[in-house]
């Protein structure tokens, strides 16, 4: 309970707020003194309510004061400066491209006409994926001018 009252006031989160982070976050489970991930939280979030009654507002900063005292000395002691982690989760988003949206468009298409049992005289899937494929190398100076080519016929499609 101590551990998350303490993530609570470190995050600035509500009762049912650290609830929902703690089933979410195997890391606050962890610092809750959690061995393996659990799904429900073990007690009712009420219980903070009468918790914080007993201990008052004087006993959670004697708590807070307590932990910087344990570990301000080890952190003192071992070094003169604070290793953090800044690496940043890489972005998996492209540009939407006139080519990817033609296909996208061409796609939706087909999906609309199979669900809505129309029959098409063709679908140009093949020569959609294809053309958007060859559009890709557009980049490169010799392949500029047939990546603008296939673009256009894709939009034709």
């Amino acid at each position: 309970m101590v551990g998350c009252l303490l993530l609570k006031h470190l995050y600035n989160l509500g009762d049912e707020r650290i609830l929902e982070y703690w089933i979410r976050d195997v890391y606050f489970q962890y610092f809750c003194g959690g061995e393996f991930f659990e799904h429900k939280f073990p007690f009712d979030p009420s219980d903070f309510v009468h918790f914080r009654n007993r201990i008052g507002e004087a006993g959670v900063g004697k708590i807070f004061a307590h932990s910087v005292h344990l570990h301000g000395k080890e952190v003192s002691q071992q070094s003169k400066f604070v290793l953090s982690d800044t690496t940043v989760q890489e972005n998996n988003t492209t540009f939407p491209t006139d080519a990817k949206l033609c296909k996208k468009v061409i796609d939706n298409c087909n999906k609309t006409a199979k669900t809505e049992s129309i029959e098409q005289r063709r679908r140009y899937t093949r020569e959609s994926k294809q053309l958007l494929r060859d559009t890709y190398n557009g980049k490169h100076p010799k392949q500029a001018n047939k990546a603008k080519r296939l673009s256009r016929q894709l939009k034709l499609f």
